[in-house]
């Protein structure tokens, strides 16, 4: 179906009607996007993907992934939530790049046009409206063909079974990273319950990758049984060196790699995209060899992940957002910058278990500075910081006065407060707050190095 271009939205138009649908949460199953596939030609089926899904770590193992394939002579397209900024979600590598380029303003809203008539036909047909994700999830793909790109790296957005990334019916591979207790109402109250729907992305005869705790991997190798999967396991990583922030050598299967970014659970992120390429090798990408897994690895960025901001103070950007991230984190700390006390600046969602971050951070703080996050999720900034007092006083951690716990609710006071007393930060508690942090730096300019 062709659209008038008269008709065609702005890109601001595009983001008022995305920003309309997002009240609208979650509908449960498939039949939506399926149905939206098809009135645009079902793009996937011209696809070869990849899909990953996971609690932690899905778009740092996908950027790794993403720079081996690019380094390997590979045009790769990535489909990445959550984000920064909007077109940060779809995201093309040209081959031997180093560095993603987004989908443009135009080609999101000329796309967006022409999905909004879709949607509206399929209510008019007596489908649910599509939900927001859901049009995201099939531009993403549209965008995909029309890039040309050879392979396709799809992140689930939550879970996995009934997520609706997992309308991909035969994908080349499963990627499935860290899982842990998060989304609890909609996947389930134990690990296990989390893993079966995350496990749900598994197809038959597919290459999967992944590297399980040992109290899930049993049901991970009864999915892939039971589905003719064929499942690759990570090996253990052998010795780590850390030189230096910007330089962190490990060993794989008796192989070096050097990262460029802090963060000691990156390693087992690099770990199982060095698996996953080794795996791909082996089923057709002829062209990956040693020397593009070891350039794909140093070159990865992907920003809010124990990333520096600024070096004067230093400021670190972490996106740790759950128990399991912020268990990582402090492994991190305590390997990177031993001893140090820190300043955090800390926004989270009403609906994650913050208490249980806090109860992780506070041995390693000195003060905290609360903002509220953005979105109507967001935790009001007050009602954390009283959390923080009740958590400190709870366990023991009585030397955090009062005067040490201050409601500040936007990011921006936070950081100029932050630059002013020059003390020494890290920001963590949700992605989303990623956006107000980027504001800032654009604003103020050029930091202090």
């Amino acid at each position: 179906m062709q659209t008038d271009e008269k008709k065609m939205m702005t890109y601001q138009e595009t983001m008022d009607y995305i920003d309309s649908l997002q009240s609208g949460g979650i509908v449960p199953g498939l039949d939506n996007i399926r149905a939206l596939c098809e009135k645009l030609g079902n793009p996937q089926d011209a696809l070869s993907f990849v899909h990953i899904a996971g609690t932690n770590g899905k778009g740092s193992a996908g950027n790794y992934l993403a720079g081996i394939l690019a380094a390997s002579g590979y045009r790769v397209g990535r489909y990445v939530s959550p984000t920064t900024h909007y077109l940060e979600r779809v995201q093309k590598w040209e081959p031997y790049t180093e560095q993603a380029v987004t989908i443009s303003a135009q080609e999101a809203a000329k796309l967006l046009t022409k999905l909004r008539v879709f949607c509206e036909q399929m209510v008019k047909e007596g489908y649910h409206h599509p939900t927001a994700f859901e049009i995201e999830t099939i531009l993403a793909m549209q965008q995909g063909v029309d890039w040309n790109v050879d392979v396709m790296l799809v992140e689930c957005g939550l879970g996995g079974r009934m997520d609706a990334t997992n309308f991909i019916t035969d994908p080349l591979l499963c990627m499935i990273t860290s899982i842990s207790r998060d989304h609890m109402a909609v996947l389930g109250e134990t690990v296990t319950e989390i893993a079966e729907e995350k496990y749900g992305i598994i197809k038959k005869g597919a290459q999967v990758v992944s590297a399980p705790p040992k109290e899930l991997q049993p049901l991970l190798e009864r999915v892939c049984r039971e589905t003719g999967a064929h499942l690759h396991l990570v090996q253990s990583v052998g010795q780590v060196q850390i030189h230096s922030c910007e330089e962190t050598q490990f060993y794989y299967r008796d192989r070096s790699y050097v990262l460029s970014t802090p963060g000691l659970y990156q390693i087992d992120n690099a770990a199982l995209a060095l698996e996953t390429a080794q795996c791909m090798q082996s089923i057709g990408f002829a062209k990956i060899n040693e020397e593009s897994m070891k350039r794909g690895i140093y070159s990865s960025r992907w920003p809010g992940r124990m990333e520096v901001i600024c070096k004067k103070p230093i400021i670190l950007l972490d996106g740790a957002h759950n128990e399991d991230a912020a268990k990582r984190l402090v492994q991190s700390l305590e390997a990177y910058y031993p001893g140090q006390k820190w300043q955090f600046i800390m926004g989270v969602f009403a609906d994650k278990e913050y208490q249980k971050m806090i109860h992780i951070l506070l041995p390693y703080a000195k003060r905290f500075l609360t903002v509220t996050a953005p979105g109507p999720r967001g935790l009001d900034s007050g009602k954390l910081a009283k959390s923080i007092w009740q958590t400190a006083q709870k366990f023991g951690e009585n030397r955090l006065s009062l005067e040490d716990i201050q409601d500040v609710r936007t990011m921006s006071d936070a950081l100029y407060q932050t630059l002013q007393i020059g003390e020494n930060t890290i920001i963590c508690g949700s992605l989303s707050i990623q956006g107000a942090v980027q504001r800032f730096m654009s604003e103020a300019g050029e930091m202090e190095e």
